[in-house]
């Protein structure tokens, strides 16, 4: 079996830069004629009711929907993978629709802007790069790595208990 990215892995992605450029465009016209007048108090951190009432549940639903796409029959057989990958799409899709707010307002990412103030930023040639991408980017691995292997996993499982069967039969 070729490794790297299929089909669906290659129309996930897609998807995932349509979202993220919709929903970027999106909530750049919304935020500034809208949100942005209002006066909002965090609910902790740098955390509005606008990012866990709206932005959360959408970037859920969606990245369910996007890493099931071609996978509705291992939601039946393998329910913990499905849940794993709508995760790592999920993290996937947050660092994208960031990158795409500061494309469709035109500019870098200042190190004064909201998405630094959670973790800072690490400040390169041409801006800002928040530290929160690489930590997202990290747990998307980490989630590909385990799923990873826990099919490397069943597949030995499964080879080992082959061989232990065989070996029952020649006893």
């Amino acid at each position: 079996m070729r490794k790297g990215l299929n089909n669906a892995g290659i129309k996930q992605l897609v998807y995932c830069l349509l979202f993220a450029a919709l929903f970027a465009l999106l909530e750049y016209h919304l935020f500034i004629n809208y949100f942005m007048p209002l006066e909002q108090a965090p609910l902790f951190a740098h955390i509005y009711p606008y990012h866990v009432f709206f932005v959360l549940p959408i970037f859920l639903t969606t990245s369910f929907v996007i890493s099931s796409t071609n996978n509705f029959a291992g939601l039946r057989t393998n329910p913990l993978r499905s849940i794993a990958r709508a995760w790592q799409v999920m993290f996937a899709l947050m660092v994208l629709e960031d990158i795409m707010y500061f494309v469709a307002a035109g500019t870098t990412i200042p190190s004064r802007s909201w998405t630094c103030l959670q973790m800072g930023c690490v400040e390169i040639g041409f801006g800002s790069v928040p530290k929160w991408y690489f930590v997202a980017t990290a747990i998307e691995s980490s989630i590909f790595g385990a799923s990873n292997l826990a099919s490397i996993w069943q597949r030995l499982s499964f080879t080992f208990g082959s061989i232990v069967s065989s070996l029952g039969r020649l006893i």
